[in-house]
């Protein structure tokens, strides 16, 4: 079953699996359409506990979509998004695969 946010997860996975610099930017580009600003923070759950989370430091979508390209590695998946009344991702929570 894919998840509602498959085509997110796809994206980032296509970033980080990027043929070079020139395609990783293309593909950051494209993928930050689905958010409403560059600046949108993006939570990185470390664990979970009780129904708490506990984050790394937050970053910026892109920041991360940056980050994905230097390290040609995507080890989340997407465990939450908000959206605004247009469908653009104000808010991204990413967890440890």
């Amino acid at each position: 079953m894919q998840s509602e946010f498959a085509v997110i997860d796809n994206q980032f996975n296509s970033i980080a699996a990027a043929n070079g610099v020139d395609d990783a930017n293309n593909k950051i580009q494209t993928t930050l359409n689905y958010f409403e600003t560059p600046d949108i923070p993006v939570l990185i759950i470390i664990s979970q506990n009780g129904g708490f989370n506990d984050y790394d430091r937050p970053t910026t979508i892109t920041k991360f979509l940056n980050y994905l390209k230097d390290k040609k590695a995507y080890k989340y998946r997407v465990e939450s998004a908000k959206k605004n009344s247009s469908g653009k991702i104000t808010e991204l929570e990413l967890i440890t695969k």
